[in-house]
């Protein structure tokens, strides 16, 4: 239970890779019960997020940065599906959020913004599910998982050798 991202404690970080780059996620929300909210963070001085909301028997887009909140649309019931993407360019400072009920093209959500390190984890996207009614339950399923960015080295530990 919480009422807002900053207080939610299920939530998965991962700390912001590269100078820029992109993360799409694609998530199924079907399980949300009433009150419950799930989606894709942008953690650091400033918390953002995108994702859906139920109310009333309903599916809502929503985007919220540091406490204030705008409802984006009402979602079609036929589907359950939502793809939401975080793109950003370090450099520049700019961060932005875009949501697709197909997986290819998408729609901005709420404005660009600047974001800084609030602490020494530094900038972080971060999956999310909370609930901000004492009634708790309810699933969100989140699955591809795609991050992209222009980091300095592809190279990665598999079975403890150096891969490049």
């Amino acid at each position: 239970k919480s009422s807002n991202l900053r207080g939610a404690r299920n939530t998965l970080t991962q700390k912001l890779m590269g100078y820029s780059g992109q993360v799409i996620v694609r998530l199924d929300y079907a399980e949300l019960n009433d009150s419950s909210r799930a989606g894709l963070g942008c953690l650091g001085s400033v918390y953002a997020e995108v994702g859906i909301l139920r109310a009333d028997g309903k599916a809502f887009l929503y985007y919220e940065r540091d406490g204030i909140e705008q409802t984006v649309a009402a979602l079609a019931p036929a589907s359950t599906i939502v793809y939401l993407r975080l793109t950003y360019d370090a450099a520049a400072n700019t961060f932005a959020f875009g949501y697709s009920l197909t997986g290819r093209e998408f729609m901005p959500v709420g404005d660009s913004f600047r974001e800084g390190s609030r602490d020494w984890k530094g900038v972080r996207v971060a999956l999310y599910s909370y609930s901000a009614a004492e009634q708790q339950g309810g699933a969100a399923y989140f699955d591809d998982f795609v991050y992209t960015f222009d980091g300095a080295s592809r190279s990665f530990f598999l079975d403890g050798m150096l891969q490049e």
